[in-house]
């Protein structure tokens, strides 16, 4: 027995001696890697012609899709995603928002007055709108959905009376918006608020506030976000199914359009010529056999068919509001924005870096279907958080793997994780809520997803600052990296001038005054009574718990055993694990934990924690010390058993 418990303190000796001369390395992760490189999406002949404006035209022009989307733009309209296009409600010749089996799915008309915020007003619609149909809920009077235009159009600038923004665009107030201004707006949790918090006013100029004024309360969470871009002509077959699957089954849909009174016949609208888009609506619904003669003479599509339109001029324009385009339009299908899915339910914490939004895709080397991005985080909260959704930029239909390290951050090792895989079948935003929610207590953790996009070979979503309105956009170092392997090597993005952010999103939720729940080392079938709940640790399969009510036969959960783990029982008795010995998160206690608790004890690495103190004091003497050290030296010399002084 001596002999045994000296070979334990030699043990000991020797980890805390290379402990002190030879310190642990930080950030071995950031590495450059020049075996490849960054290769960036053609542009849109959108685009180009855009840029082709002069200064004054751009102003007053809204600025289109970067990207070429051409050569999969109808591969999505054709699939229509995952919807069923086979739903009766698109075969009809007619159909309304409006009046859904006499439900109202559209919140009432309003008027931007002297400003240019129509965009404002046609991305907050769709969002009311959403949820009215989600929620299968007319809507009453007053609208039980209405959100401030005003904060959106705010918040989403840079310049204030008292400070910067630094999630606003390089846009002066009453600039105009686009989709991607709408999108990263709701996706990043800048809004919406609700009206009253920040009422609409009808001033021009629109002077500036303070910071102050846009720090309001988000009260809707928009998860799925889809972008349509098409090339500019007019609407295909394809495309005209395509937006009706959306608006039936998501509301009210965003669209762009040229505007200009002079092609407006009573109630009916066409435009063909070569004006870009200038003006923002919603697409509410449509008349396939609204006839060509509506339009004006001068001015007519050569078939019938067209568009219902919801306008923010004020219920004094066209009919109470309303209008219509033809499918013959020339910009009106070109890029439609669809919210396909929101709630009320918002999350505590929202981690992201491309504030706004990605604007382009990129592929690592020359091209390549396959690619994968990673955001580091440091965390907000002292207390733990849980990790149950991560939100990813899409820039073609994509196959997904997520990774995630919840201990310290790094990008590959032992602690990096494969935790959900799936596909997203929609360019924009996608939220992938994880199936078994990851507690965070580090520092920092890290996310890694492999973004596959079949047919298209930019696969990477990225925000770059070599963009009209993102010029303000950067990012600091060991933050976001890409690789073409997910065992690397990494390149920190931030060594480009572009200043690239790959579009990984993470929502969590604070974890306050969870109970605690010790359960001890494996012990087959060893028993454990805490709160009125049995718990039994097993073997095989390695590191699963399983919780039972006291009777021993009702299972309560089950699950993988960590120092930390957060478990909820019954979807309301919230717990966190304490595994006695496990320091490094990884359920068992063995040298690495010696290694951990040996850092803490000289003062290289303090444990602030204190469960992980809790998890340490395996003599119960009410401090971690070199005292335990001993303990698990004994305990995985098979001489201690860390149980003892629990049970």
């Amino acid at each position: 027995m001596k002999k045994k418990i000296l070979i334990a303190s030699v043990i000991v000796t020797l980890i805390v001696f290379s402990l002190v001369f030879f310190p642990k390395k930080d950030s071995s992760y950031i590495r450059a890697d020049e075996s490849f490189n960054l290769t960036p999406c053609p542009f849109s002949k959108e685009y180009i012609a855009w840029l082709d404006l002069s200064e004054s035209e751009r102003t007053l022009t809204s600025m289109p899709n970067k990207c070429d989307y051409s050569k999969i733009s109808d591969q999505i309209m054709k699939s229509s995603s995952t919807l069923d296009v086979n739903d009766p409600r698109i075969l009809l010749p007619t159909y309304d928002l409006r009046n859904d089996a006499g439900k109202n799915y559209v919140t009432s008309i309003k008027d931007q007055g002297y400003l240019s915020g129509c965009w404002t007003f046609a991305s907050l619609a769709s969002l009311e709108s959403h949820l009215l149909v989600k929620n299968k809920t007319t809507n009453p009077t007053p609208d039980l959905y209405n959100y401030s235009e005003r904060h959106m159009e705010f918040a989403t600038s840079y310049g204030f009376l008292d400070g910067i923004n630094s999630k606003g665009y390089n846009r002066v107030i009453d600039t105009g918006g686009t989709i991607f201004t709408s999108a990263s707006y709701l996706v990043n949790h800048q809004g919406p608020v609700i009206e009253t918090d920040m009422p609409y006013v009808n001033e021009y100029p629109l002077g500036k506030t303070n910071l102050s004024s846009i720090n309001k309360p988000v009260v809707a969470d928009v998860n799925d976000l889809e972008f349509i871009f098409n090339t500019r002509s007019s609407c295909t077959i394809n495309q005209v199914n395509s937006i009706k699957s959306r608006i039936v089954n998501f509301g009210a849909v965003y669209t762009s359009m040229y505007f200009d009174i002079s092609y407006l016949n009573n109630y009916a609208y066409y435009y063909n010529g070569p004006q870009l888009i200038n003006h923002a609506v919603n697409i509410i619904g449509w008349d396939d056999n609204y006839s060509a003669t509506n339009f004006k003479v001068s001015n007519r599509p050569s078939s019938k068919g067209a568009w219902i339109i919801k306008n923010s001029y004020g219920s004094l324009f066209g009919q109470s509001g309303y209008f219509y385009i033809s499918y013959e339009d020339i910009n009106i299908c070109g890029g439609i924005m669809s919210i396909r899915d929101a709630d009320q339910t918002v999350a505590n914490n929202h981690y992201a870096y491309d504030y706004l939004g990605w604007n382009t895709s990129y592929a690592v080397g020359a091209f390549s279907q396959t690619g994968f991005g990673a955001n580091v985080y440091t965390r907000i909260q002292t207390l733990p958080e849980l990790l149950k959704e991560v939100t990813i930029g899409t820039v073609a239909p994509t196959d997904y793997e997520i990774y995630i390290n919840s201990v310290d951050g790094a990008l590959t090792g032992p602690n990096v994780k494969l935790i959900q895989s799936g596909n997203i079948p929609f360019v924009g935003y996608g939220a992938v809520p994880l199936s078994t929610p990851i507690t965070l207590n580090g520092t920092q953790f890290s996310v890694i997803v492999k973004f596959t996009t079949p047919g298209y070979y930019y696969p990477l979503p990225i925000q770059t600052n070599d963009y009209p309105n993102y010029e303000y956009s950067t990012i600091d170092a060991g933050k976001t990296f890409i690789s073409n392997n997910i065992n690397g090597p990494w390149r920190d993005l931030s060594v480009y001038s572009e200043k690239p952010i790959v579009s990984i999103k993470v929502e969590t939720d604070t974890i306050t005054n969870p109970s605690i729940l010790i359960i001890g080392e494996f012990v087959y079938e060893k028993y454990g009574t805490v709160n009125d709940l049995l718990v039994r640790l097993n073997t095989d399969p390695k590191n699963v718990y399983t919780i039972y009510s006291q009777d021993g036969v009702t299972q309560l959960t089950t699950g993988l055993v960590q120092t930390s783990q957060i478990i909820k029982l019954n979807g309301t008795q919230i717990y966190r694990l304490i595994v006695i010995g496990d320091l490094n998160l990884d359920g068992e206690a063995d040298i690495a934990d010696i290694i951990r608790l040996s850092r803490h004890i000289v003062g290289l690495d303090a444990i602030q924690d204190n469960i992980l103190i809790k998890a340490g004091d395996v003599n119960s003497d009410g401090d971690a010390d070199i005292g335990d050290i001993i303990k698990i030296s004994r305990y995985i010399l098979k001489e201690a058993d860390l149980w003892k002084n629990y049970y």
